[in-house]
C-alpha cells in the first residue's frame, strides 16, 4: 500500500475532527505543564512572596 500525498490529504479531510482534537490536547498539555519553582518550605515560600513579583499559589488536598 502505497501512501500518497492524496491519500493522506484525503484521510486528513476525512479525519479533521479527530485531528484537531488530537493538536488541542497536546497543546493544553505542552502549555498546562509548567516546572514548579521548588517551594519546599514555608521559608522559601515567604522569601518568593518577599519578592514584590506577582506568585501564583496553588493548594490541592485530598480532603
Amino acid at each position: 500500500m502505497s501512501l500518497t500525498v492524496s491519500t493522506l490529504l484525503t484521510w486528513l479531510r476525512e479525519n479533521s475532527s479527530l485531528v484537531l482534537l488530537a493538536v488541542a490536547v497536546v497543546i493544553y498539555f505542552a502549555l498546562r505543564t509548567s516546572p514548579t519553582k521548588g517551594i519546599d518550605s514555608p521559608r522559601t515560600l515567604d522569601a518568593s512572596l518577599q519578592t514584590g513579583q506577582p506568585v501564583v499559589v496553588e493548594f490541592y488536598s485530598n480532603l
